[in-house]
C-alpha cells in the first residue's frame, strides 16, 4: 500500500487524539516498512524497501519537548555505539570489505557456469579474498531472466581492490554466452563494474 509521508498521518491524528493541555504528552513510536521508488538499488547502500522507525511527539511546553528530544538523542546515540560494536566483533560491514558479483540470463545452467567460472577465475587470483559460493539472488527469476550472485568479502580494503581488478580483467574477457552481470561494491570502496556476454 503506498501512503503519504508519515508527517501528513501523525498531524491529522494528533488534532484528533489532542483536544486540551491535559491529552499532553503524546509519544509515538512508529515503525513501518517503506518503499523507494527508484529504478536501481544500490547494494549494501540501498535496497527498494526497508524498515523505518520514527518518534513523533506533541508536548504542552517547549521545555518538555527539548528534553523528549535530548533524552531520544542520546538513546540513538547508544543504540548507534552498541550496534558497530556488534557489527565490529562479527566482522560485518564497515569492518569488513565487500563486493557481490550479480548476473543474471535467460538460461539457467550457462548463469551458473559463468558464476561457477568466477569463483574458479577468484581463486586463481591469489589475493586473499573470500568467495562464497554462488546462491540464487532473493527474487531467483524476474522477468524470465534467472538471477543469481556471488560475494567476495575480504579484511583489507586494498586487497579487495587489486582483486577486483584483477578478477573483473578475467570475467570481461570471458565470453559469457548471454549473461548479464555487475560488480556491486560497498561505498567504501569504488564504483561498481559491469559487463556482458
Amino acid at each position: 500500500m503506498v501512503r503519504p509521508t508519515s508527517e501528513t498521518v501523525i498531524g491529522t491524528a494528533f488534532a484528533r487524539w489532542v483536544q486540551s493541555w491535559r491529552d499532553l504528552p503524546v509519544l509515538i513510536n512508529q515503525w513501518a516498512n517503506v518503499v523507494r521508488w527508484q529504478m536501481r538499488t544500490r547494494m549494501f547502500l540501498r535496497t527498494s524497501e526497508f524498515l523505518w522507525q520514527e518518534g513523533h511527539t506533541a508536548h504542552a511546553s517547549a521545555e518538555e519537548a527539548r528534553e523528549e528530544t535530548l533524552k531520544m538523542l542520546e538513546v540513538y546515540r547508544s543504540f548507534a555505539e552498541e550496534l558497530l560494536e556488534e557489527r565490529r566483533r562479527a566482522l560485518f560491514p564497515p569492518f569488513i570489505y565487500q563486493a557481490l558479483l550479480r548476473a543474471e540470463s535467460l538460461n539457467e545452467s550457462a548463469l551458473m557456469e559463468f558464476l561457477h567460472f568466477a569463483a574458479g577465475a577468484g581463486d586463481r587470483v591469489g589475493e586473499a579474498v573470500t568467495l562464497y559460493d554462488p546462491v540464487p539472488a532473493p527474487i531467483a527469476k524476474m522477468a524470465g531472466h534467472h538471477r543469481a550472485h556471488l560475494l567476495a568479502q575480504s579484511s583489507s580494503r586494498s586487497r579487495l581492490q587489486r582483486f577486483l581488478s584483477a578478477w573483473s580483467c578475467s570475467l570481461v574477457t570471458r565470453k559469457a554466452n548471454r549473461v548479464r552481470w555487475t560488480i556491486d561494491v560497498s561505498r567504501t570502496e569504488d564504483g561498481g563494474l559491469n559487463g556482458r556476454g
